[in-house]
């Protein structure tokens, strides 16, 4: 174990190195680190007097069941795909050709695969003052939901690995997990079946069973949701129980995984040549889209391709869309329509105004994904003889079409789930698509000015900030004309507010960016 304990210490190691070379990745984590410390110490006071929803812990224990659930099941099912890995290219060309036993070897990739896990835990940290909000938490229960979500994770990789080394000794054993897991998925969901007949709402039957005391006897879930709980109901002697029960039982995966019989190199090998790739794609600012779409099968159509100029760059991203599937609709489009709308029925307030605001931040999450940021990489939008103006609106159209056709998906349901005015629902799909603009058009700006001047990251989480601060303004007047003037000026001008400030901002944006299409330099 010596020599893989030296690669992961002066792999630490160099990793600080790296920091003195490149500061601005300094200053973004030290900025990082401060907003976080910020968001925890603020979001955790709250009046005396704070009023909750009636069934609040209710919805909280369900929604921890259903954290550890999902958690535990995503391990589960990625350690059953051929292809799962936890290793770079550096790691098979040494690790897997030197002298050293397979299970030494996946041990030293699961502890590579804890620092992921540790990362996201701080991303998770910065949703400590929502959950302060909604739920009557402890004063010391950020610390338990800390080490709750930590063991998680942590159980969740082992549980993955040990998955993985299992199903890898034959494709019978790997069908027959599947089964079993496909077994208790149904048994689930027959159980929230029956709790439906019973109450004949959703909500209140989800939240029922979710939260339901038959779910503590499970061994390990039960244990951790019960750690999150004591986050409401304070810690006692059955907090530490199962607190030593969880830790004895990852105990339990380690030593089942060092002590098995493993043959994965070969499954690992193609499966870290794909993760090595979306390493080097992360770099250069691509998304994992990008390789998906390139690896996708695609479907043979018929086109006329009859446009020319800057038209030709939307009528062939039309034509790509058609090979892969449906027009303007792809798995983005459920994964923000369901969450969307998910949070806004379960959430304190159920509104259209609501849905939008979460939906928009979803969107800002997804927005580095369009199309139209892999135009910049094809030397000939630079080429052709149209103007930089032409260029950017017609590069943008379809993601643009995208947002609205997504906006149509949320907010229609949305409207008809709340039971709200339908004309609403149109008005607010509007002003998401004029956010997505707003992104997208932003963006533009931000490349303009700094190119690959700085690291992918940081470039990223300037990004970020920017478009935040940028959209704060409109999103603030909208809630003043909804909660001031909304007697004077009607219903739907919160949402028109919205729509001409984020109009506005792309426009000027816009008009920034002119030249960029017409100097690579620039990009």
């Amino acid at each position: 174990m010596k020599p893989l304990i030296y690669i992961i210490k002066k792999s630490a190691k160099n990793s600080l190195k790296e920091l003195k070379k490149h500061p601005a990745k300094l200053i973004v984590y030290v900025i990082f680190i401060a907003l976080m410390v910020l968001s925890i110490t603020f979001g955790t006071k709250r009046p005396a007097n704070k009023s909750y929803l009636k069934n609040a812990i209710e919805m909280y224990k369900a929604g921890a069941l259903a954290i550890v659930l999902f958690s535990l099941y995503t391990s589960i099912s990625t350690g059953l795909k051929k292809g799962g890995t936890f290793f770079r290219l550096s790691d098979v060309n040494f690790l897997f050709t030197a002298p050293i036993s397979p299970q030494r070897v996946l041990i030293y990739g699961f502890l590579k695969q804890i620092y992921a896990s540790i990362i996201m835990i701080f991303f998770l940290l910065f949703q400590i003052p929502n959950l302060y909000n909604f739920f009557p938490i402890k004063d010391y229960g950020a610390l338990l939901i800390f080490l709750a979500i930590f063991l998680l994770t942590f159980a969740s990789s082992i549980l993955g690995v040990l998955t993985y080394s299992i199903a890898s000794k034959s494709l019978a054993i790997r069908e027959n997990i599947k089964r079993a897991l496909y077994g208790v998925l149904a048994l689930l969901a027959g159980g929230f079946l029956l709790n439906l007949l019973k109450a004949k709402d959703l909500s209140t039957a989800l939240i029922n069973y979710m939260g339901s005391d038959i779910f503590a006897y499970v061994p390990f879930v039960g244990w951790l949701r019960a750690l999150f709980i004591s986050a409401i109901n304070g810690i006692d002697v059955m907090s530490i129980v199962y607190l030593l029960l969880s830790i004895a039982f990852i105990i339990l995966l380690l030593y089942i995984i060092y002590n098995i019989n493993t043959d994965y190199y070969e499954d690992a090998l193609s499966a870290t040549e794909t993760r090595e790739e979306l390493y080097r794609m992360a770099k250069e600012g691509k998304s994992g889209a990008a390789l998906a779409a390139k690896n996708a099968k695609v479907r043979k159509v018929k086109a006329d391709f009859s446009a020319s100029g800057a038209k030709a760059i939307f009528q062939k991203q039309i034509l790509e869309q058609r090979k892969l599937g449906m027009i303007f609709v792809d798995k983005n489009t459920f994964i923000i329509t369901f969450s969307s709308v998910v949070f806004g029925y379960f959430g304190p307030e159920k509104s259209i105004m609501s849905v939008l605001y979460f939906s928009a931040y979803m969107l800002l999450i997804f927005s580095f994904q369009g199309k139209w940021s892999q135009e910049l990489d094809k030397h000939y939008i630079y080429l052709i003889p149209c103007s930089s103006q032409s260029k950017i609106f017609y590069a943008t159209m379809a993601d643009n079409i995208k947002n609205l056709v997504d906006g149509l998906f949320i907010f229609i349901i949305s409207s008809i789930l709340f039971k709200s005015d339908i004309i609403a629902g149109i008005f607010a799909a509007l002003a998401y698509a004029s956010f997505g603009a707003l992104f997208m058009y932003v963006d533009l700006v931000i490349r303009r000015f700094l190119g690959s001047k700085l690291s992918k990251m940081v470039t990223v989480f300037l990004k970020i900030i920017i478009l935040i601060i940028l959209a704060i303004p409109g999103i603030v007047v909208s809630i003043v004309f909804m909660t001031t003037f909304r007697p004077l000026f009607g219903a739907y001008t919160s949402y028109l507010v919205v729509i001409i400030y984020n109009t506005l901002i792309s426009f000027i944006s816009i008009l920034i960016s002119r030249e960029m299409f017409e100097h690579l330099e620039m990009v």
